[in-house]
Order: C-alpha cells, then structure tokens, then sequence
C-alpha cells in the first residue's frame, strides 16, 4: 500500500512501497503553484520590533509628507504596518524588522515571493526601507530598497520577487521588510503597510493519481483521470501520461487499480 508523507502546506510528495507488482512514478509539477499565503484576516504572529504592528490602518499619517494610510487592507482589515495611527517616529533608530520564517521551502524550485504595498516614506540618506530573504537567519540577501526620492503610494502595489537563488529547496527561509530612520532631519511619512503575501513555486512532484496537484486523490482527479482509460493499446491518448501510473505506455485498468489504492476521498 501507499501512504502520504506531507511536507508542504499545499503541495505533498508520495511515498509508494508497492501495489502487487507494479510501482507508480511521481510526476513533475511545471507550472508555479501556491505554496504559502497569508491574507492576515489573522494574526499569524510574525516578528515585529519598533513601530511595527498587526491590525487596522486607520488612513492617518501624511498631513505634510506623502499620503495617508489605507484604512484596510487590500483584502479584509488587516495589515501589518510601521504605526498604524499615523506618521513613523523621527528619532534616529532601527533597523526595525517585520519578519516571516522560517518557512520549509524543501522540494520546490522556481520559487517567488509576492505581496501588496501601501508605501510612503522619506528617501535615501534620511531613511532606509528595505525587503531582504535569508536561508540561515544570518546572512540577508536584499531583494528591493527606496533610493533617492519619495515614495508616496495612495493606492495598494502588487509586488513580486524572485527569491529562487536564496530558498529553493531549502528547508528554512526567512522574508523580512526593514524601517530604519538614518540621520536627523527626517521628515515623518505613514509607512510600510503589507498585505497578502505569497509564496509560489514549481513543486519537485506532485503524487501518482493527483491529476490536479492539489495535495490529494480525489474524485475531482478521477474526473480528469477518466477519459485517459482507453485500455492496454499501444500509445496514450493524448494529454494522459499523468494518468500513466505504472509507466508502461497505457492507461488501463491496472492504472485504474493503482488510482483506487491512492484515492483518499478528501
């Protein structure tokens, strides 16, 4: 018999001893898919210092200097945001950190991290604003920083990373966005506000009989599998080699049977 062993959120790999004689092949996933994501309609409890805090932007802060806050997030309430009440402290300190991790990353490739900005803050000398990705919690890789003008959003960004040469397949990953106010002479502005983050990626496999790789066997990969059941003749119908669970250039009733022994019903 088979059995799941469940190492992602939304993707699985499949461990198969045997069925009768016949060993069933995992597939390769090709296209990006959703490993992660974060909406915040919750709390999920990052680490925040300084200024940095979960829950509703009150659309205050900017009276001299950019915008405003939102007032929600991009979806729901919530957001994570550098004072929620108004403009950043002036006062020279930081960096101070609003970060994620570790998050498991084992067995995907390709992988990019995305996410909504509300953004407004004073520029290079005076403050520095900064998203970085490490794999050890030590040594950070900078993935974007302000330069030397105003930004002044007024309306949610949706930004997007490539963080493949830092967390592929790596078992622990860390994303952190940074606020540090650098020298005297500031002018104050509303901040960082993040929302909906993600995380995708290319899957290394995807489990025999997951036609839709979704992390499990079910009737709605039955229907996919269904029309591929054209018996032991030479060739495949076209688009069914995933429906080729013992590999042998058909898909029949000793795939069908290999279907049933992976099927879980969720």
């Amino acid at each position: 018999m088979c059995a799941y062993s469940t190492i992602r959120r939304v993707q699985a790999t499949f461990a198969c001893v045997a069925i009768a004689t016949m060993s069933l092949v995992a597939r390769a996933d090709t296209e990006p898919t959703l490993q992660y994501q974060w909406l915040l309609d919750e709390d999920p409890g990052w680490g925040t210092d300084g200024e940095w805090a979960f829950g509703v932007p009150q659309g205050l802060g900017g009276e001299e200097f950019g915008n405003p806050d939102p007032t929600s997030g991009y979806t729901g309430e919530n957001v994570y945001g550098v004072n929620l009440y108004g403009d950043f402290a002036i006062e020279i300190g930081g960096p101070y950190y609003l970060t994620v991790g570790p998050i498991d990353m084992t067995g995907v490739t390709g992988s990019s991290m995305s996410f909504w900005r509300w953004l407004n803050t004073d520029w290079l000398p005076w403050v520095a604003a900064k998203i970085e990705v490490s794999n050890d919690n030590v040594y950070w890789v900078t993935l974007w920083e302000n330069g030397f003008v105003e930004i002044a959003d007024d309306a949610w960004n949706h930004w997007e990373f490539d963080i493949s040469a830092v967390a592929d397949d790596q078992p622990n990953v860390w994303i952190r966005w940074s606020h540090e106010v650098l020298t005297g002479g500031t002018w104050a502005y509303s901040g960082w506000n993040v929302d909906d983050v993600e995380i995708w990626g290319v899957s290394q496999s995807c489990a025999p009989g997951d036609m839709d790789c979704d992390g499990d066997v079910d009737l709605a990969d039955f229907e996919i599998m269904a029309p591929c059941l054209e018996g032991p003749v030479p060739g495949s119908v076209e688009g069914c080699d995933d429906a080729d669970l013992d590999a042998d250039g058909d898909c029949d009733m000793e795939d069908f049977a290999a279907f049933q022994a992976a099927f879980d019903g969720q």
